[in-house]
């Protein structure tokens, strides 16, 4: 168990929402940052693991809070099992909810071919995957396949071709895809081959 506290800052010219009092930039005579904005992180994460023979299982939740979203704290669990198959197979899968906060570039950078959105949201993701591992001295190798669902997904779109880059939420973005990957080991050197689709 433990606790995160993380505080991000901005002052800029351009990033920001605009400043009272404008305030004198560190060792330069006439730059003056302009605009501001200010937000903390905190988070409260719990895990536990269970370990019965060929089986493991790693249970987790975390709580955050963000000063940005005035919404209360948010609740992000997380389930992860396997099960070994003998000296060299595993069989795994694993669940998980996230969410990424918009960058200040995203909320508000503004240039002559890009536009930040003050009112983007923050995404939201679903993670599920399962999977096969085999592993020896010599051969690596693992296959699996995941399905990822993302709400308010951040981007830069624009409706026309003349139109400039704007950020937006996407409503809903949804990945379904699978990957493999095979591994040879022999002295000092390897061979690494991977492959996935969407």
């Amino acid at each position: 168990m433990g606790v995160e506290f993380r505080n991000e800052g901005v002052r800029s010219n351009v990033l920001g929402k605009p400043m009272k009092e404008p305030q004198d930039v560190p060792f330069e005579k006439e730059g003056q940052y302009l605009k501001s904005d200010n937000r903390s992180n905190i988070s409260y994460f719990l895990e536990h693991n269970v370990l019965l023979r060929r089986f493991t299982l790693s249970v987790g939740v975390l709580a955050n809070y963000n000063s940005a979203l005035n919404e209360g704290i948010h609740f992000y669990p997380g389930i992860d099992a396997s099960y070994r198959i003998g000296d060299n197979f595993r069989l795994y899968g694993s669940w998980n909810r996230a969410l990424r906060m918009p960058t200040f570039t995203d909320l508000y950078y503004e240039g002559k071919t890009n536009k930040g959105n003050p009112d983007l949201k923050p995404e939201e993701s679903e993670a599920f995957e399962v999977g096969l591992k085999y592993n020896t001295y010599f051969l690596r190798a693992h296959i699996a396949g995941f399905y990822r669902k993302g709400k308010n997904m951040i981007d830069w779109v624009k409706e026309k071709p003349e139109d400039i880059w704007e950020s937006q939420n996407l409503t809903k973005v949804d990945n379904l895809g699978f990957e493999t990957n095979l591994s040879y080991y022999r002295g000092n050197w390897a061979t690494n081959g991977s492959l996935s689709g969407k």
